[in-house]
């Protein structure tokens, strides 16, 4: 496990270090890592188990210390501390876990959200439902994101790798609530699982790639991308701070995709459609409404990016009580 990861030293000097906003504040960040320090110590007492290295911490930018470019994504999705701890079987076999504190519930599923597709086996027993591919368990609860993987996939047996990310999960005593902009998508004909939720280009990147950061994302917009089938689309669901950058950012990408005004949905939205070469198929829709700029593209015609701008307008205007845990 040592090539996926690099390590780090001790929270002190990355404080001193990271150029991080807590520098002020150790006593903060003391509290923050002994709540992780606890949360992982449940790993050691799974009948089994026990911690064989770590735990380690990371603040700010010495996320690349361990991860390289890989830290992009967490920082683009308001990561604050990531805690590394490594637990082993009596026969060797080892899984590491990483906990990142996301300082809030809406962070920490945005950080699952991007870590897991809708193609994964999803695993009901968890407080929200956990992403499981080969050799990795994801999952979030609170403000807390948790990655477990290993590179143990034929040895280690499936229930016991479940075991020990229940032990973690449930030692995290908040359950934590959904991003609230995900309430604003609709839910027809979306895809289970695909919805990701991010504040900055570099995880827009991962979903959208725009050499310009034309959607105008960063710290203080909230942002979800989403699947959708029957038709064929994805969307963006961009929240900004104020309804002026909402309208700015529509003009300008009306402009740099040359779309033309659509009648649908009706003002007091503003709308726009037109072609964009895409593998998914041509056509692309905008539409802006108060903070909000909705992105619509891959659709076979005019018409279907119509009807989808229809039902955007339709869910912003009127957004579900809450977000369902089976679209999770």
């Amino acid at each position: 496990m040592e090539g996926r990861r690099r390590s780090g030293g001790w929270w002190m000097a990355l404080l001193m270090l990271g150029g991080w906003a807590w520098a002020q504040e150790p006593a903060s960040l003391r509290q923050v890592q002994g709540e992780m320090e606890r949360i992982l110590a449940a790993g050691g007492k799974v009948p089994g188990w026990r911690l064989k290295e770590g735990p380690r911490f990371f603040v700010g930018d010495k996320i690349f210390d361990y991860m390289d470019g890989a830290g992009e994504i967490p920082k683009a999705c308001g990561f604050r501390m990531l805690g590394v701890a490594e637990f082993v079987q009596a026969q060797g076999l080892g899984v590491t876990v990483e906990l990142y504190d996301m300082g809030t519930d809406a962070n920490a599923f945005g950080l699952y959200s991007m870590r897991r597709e809708p193609s994964h086996t999803f695993v009901a027993s968890f407080t929200h439902p956990a992403s499981q591919s080969q050799g990795q368990i994801i999952f979030w609860k609170g403000r807390y994101t948790v990655i477990l993987f290993t590179e143990e996939t034929k040895r280690l047996k499936k229930e016991e790798f479940l075991q020990l990310a229940l032990a973690l999960e449930q030692s995290i005593p908040s359950p934590g609530a959904y991003p609230d902009l995900l309430r604003y998508l609709p839910q027809q004909g979306y895809v289970p699982h695909s919805a990701k939720f991010f504040h900055g280009k570099f995880a827009l990147d991962t979903v959208w790639f725009q050499k310009e950061n034309l959607l105008q994302v960063g710290p203080q917009t909230d942002v979800v991308f989403a699947q959708y089938r029957s038709p064929t689309l994805r969307l963006l669901l961009v929240r900004y701070p104020d309804p002026q950058t909402a309208v700015r950012v529509f003009a300008a990408g009306q402009k740099r995709f040359g779309l033309g005004k659509s009648a649908a949905p009706s003002p007091p939205f503003v709308a726009a459609v037109g072609k964009q070469p895409d593998k998914l198929g041509p056509f692309l829709g905008m539409v802006a409404w108060r903070n909000f700029l909705g992105l619509l593209w891959g659709a076979a015609s005019a018409s279907e990016v119509e009807t989808a701008l229809k039902r955007l307008a339709q869910s912003l205007q009127k957004p579900v009580p809450a977000w369902r845990r089976e679209l999770d």
